[in-house]
């Protein structure tokens, strides 16, 4: 379940998110309004152009002109209208084809050599056909222009031809860069927003993870306290009772009685737990130095009962070498481990090692081909006092995952009921002097 302070930052970040959004999507669509309006009234602008165009043009004329024809009265007189309407309406252009698509008047007078016979695909056809067209507004030159083709009808309302007139919009220049701007506005947005969320919830979980070791470290001082004045009022009530014990054992010992053997075994296994629960409590003094993992490995394998060390197997153990950490801490752990897993598993069935480094990380895991464990189990195996074991203390794995933070490693165990349980270590080297941080 996410943290309640993680989860309302949350909210508020992706509230803003949507926010921000929202007011980038209504920008774009604002802009797309605008620029459709231009375009309408663009459209608008050259069909008045056009009709008042077509009322100046004499369509019988038009028929009589050739493309050759560059000095005939009818050309002439073509030409001094289209130049007038030109610069009375501010077009950039004003072409007048014939029905076979050839340019018979330009004005500019220059774009009559320049152009060329519109092709069959065009929007020339579909004024040929009887309907106004206009292109998209397009930049050609660094300058945008809107064009509109319309037919010119003859007295029996037939084509006798296209005009083309051409004009300026400037004003695309001008959405061109606000949509650009915008652009680059949006991504500058998300990106930033993605920073400021990514520190931001990095800040929290650090935070997080800071308050949680303080309490840690607060509990297990407090504990430890507690730890030493239990153990102290608990052990010498034990010693007078192994004393008593032994005393009555002599007085007795004539008779055979297993009591006198079932109080030592029961005061030392309290003893244990008394260690155990000290060992828990207490955060030791980290003593780092170059170890060789074979030998280390090798002082672990003799201090096992034989019938154990024989059954465990190691897999790139030469290959580890030697790793900075502090052997005896590790070596701690790593008996915990290993003595689970023995009472995992069958007698006769092996215990597997595996080392590896990857990433300036030593990984260490331990595989047993025991029953496993359910998800409910697995979830509280490293809690303390948590047992599945009549004669365990629940100690084990959690003084193990209490050491690996300790040295800035982790624990992590994988286990299903019937494919034996897998547990990792991963420890990065442990630099002399540095303080341990545990919210890692």
């Amino acid at each position: 379940m996410m943290n309640p302070v993680k989860r309302r930052y949350g909210l508020w970040f992706w509230l803003g998110t949507s926010v921000i959004l929202a007011l980038n999507i209504t920008l774009w669509l604002f802009v797309n309004q605008v620029e459709k309006r231009f375009v309408q009234e663009l459209q608008a602008r050259l069909s008045v152009n056009s009709r008042a165009l077509n009322a100046l043009v004499d369509s019988d004329a038009l028929t009589l002109l050739t493309p050759e024809d560059n000095s005939s009265a009818a050309y002439l007189s073509l030409l001094l209208r289209l130049q007038s309407v030109r610069s009375q309406d501010s077009l950039q252009s004003i072409i007048l084809y014939g029905v076979d698509g050839t340019v018979l008047v330009a004005a500019p007078e220059i774009l009559k050599q320049q152009s060329r016979a519109i092709g069959k695909d065009s929007l020339f056809v579909k004024a040929l056909r009887g309907r106004f067209v206009t292109t998209r507004p397009e930049k050609v030159a660094g300058e945008w222009f809107m064009a509109a083709y319309a037919p010119i009808l003859d007295v029996d309302g037939f084509v006798a031809g296209v005009q083309r007139i051409e004009t300026r919009a400037a004003y695309f220049e001008t959405l061109s860069t606000l949509r650009e701007r915008l652009l680059l506005f949006s991504v500058i947005n998300f990106v930033v927003i993605g920073l400021i969320a990514f520190f931001l919830f990095r800040m929290i979980d650090r935070t997080l993870r800071y308050q949680v070791a303080l309490k840690d470290s607060e509990h297990l001082a407090q504990l430890g306290t507690m730890a030493a004045a239990v153990a102290h009022e608990i052990r010498n009530p034990l010693g007078i009772i192994s004393g008593t014990n032994d005393l009555i054992r002599k007085k007795y010992g004539q008779r055979e009685d297993a009591l006198f053997d079932y109080i030592p075994d029961e005061i030392q296994r309290l003893n244990t737990l008394i260690h155990n629960f000290l060992q828990f409590a207490r955060t030791p003094e980290m003593k780092p130095r170059r170890c060789d993992l074979a030998t280390w490995f090798g002082r672990i394998k003799i201090g096992l009962p034989e019938e154990q060390a024989r059954r465990l197997r190691t897999e790139g153990l030469e290959e580890a070498g030697t790793w900075l950490c502090d052997p005896n801490v590790l070596e701690q752990v790593m008996l915990n481990i290993i003595r689970n897993a023995f009472e995992a598993g069958d007698e006769r069935m092996p215990v597997t090692i595996k080392f590896r480094v990857s990433k300036q990380k030593l990984i260490i895991s331990v595989v047993d081909q025991g029953t496993g464990m359910d998800a409910e189990t697995l979830n509280k195996v490293t809690t303390p006092f948590f047992t599945t074991r009549e004669t365990g203390t629940g100690l084990g794995l959690a003084i193990s995952q209490h050491l690996m933070q300790v040295m800035n490693g982790r624990l992590e165990i994988r286990s299903r009921p019937g494919e034996g349980t897998t547990v990792t270590l991963t420890l990065p080297p442990l630099v002399p002097g540095k303080k341990e941080d545990r919210t890692k």
